[in-house]
């Protein structure tokens, strides 16, 4: 099960997300390995920053998460689960290389995984699925869901700064 959703929040409320995490004050927390697998001080690519707005269903309590409970809740009426287990935004920076991070499921327990594309970019996220991988182009309010189960990456960009995702996972 794989589904993308293009438009999927209006331009108006798209444009204060990109506001506060691409030009403003986001409080982006640096992190080794943006697939936060045990970080490997050799891997000199698979840095980026980040933050968590949603932990075991509870939202952090800051500007940042207060911004995107809307988004967050219209992810979880579209995936029709009950609760927002985690979400957490994350930011890779470009790298000439189209370095391509760890595969990776997100939790261990069923869910939805969704990811929200919040700039248009490159570096690809991809999801293997019987053995072939699926592409799908980081476009502005782009919204892919699968099954968490899915093994699934993402490539920093080599053409932009920046790929800018919400990465969300419904129980």
């Amino acid at each position: 099960m794989m589904e993308v959703f293009d438009d999927f929040i209006p331009e108006s409320y798209l444009k204060d997300i990109q506001d506060h995490f691409l030009r403003g004050d986001a409080p982006w927390t640096y992190l080794p390995s943006v697939t936060y697998d045990k970080y490997k001080g050799d891997d000199l690519e698979s840095f980026g920053f980040g933050m968590h707005i949603c932990r075991q269903g509870n939202f952090v309590q800051n500007y940042s998460s207060t911004l995107l409970k809307g988004l967050l809740y219209s992810i979880l009426d579209k995936t029709g689960k009950k609760t927002i287990w985690k979400s957490r935004i994350d930011m890779t920076l470009y790298n000439p290389n189209n370095y391509r991070h760890e595969v990776h499921t997100d939790l261990e327990i069923p869910n939805t995984t969704c990811i929200f594309y919040v700039n248009d970019s490159d570096g690809d996220t991809v999801l293997y699925e019987k053995g072939m991988g699926r592409s799908i182009e980081p476009k502005a309010n782009r919204l892919l869901m699968f099954d968490g189960k899915i093994p699934h990456t993402g490539h920093s960009p080599s053409k932009h700064k920046n790929r800018v995702l919400i990465n969300t996972n419904c129980t």
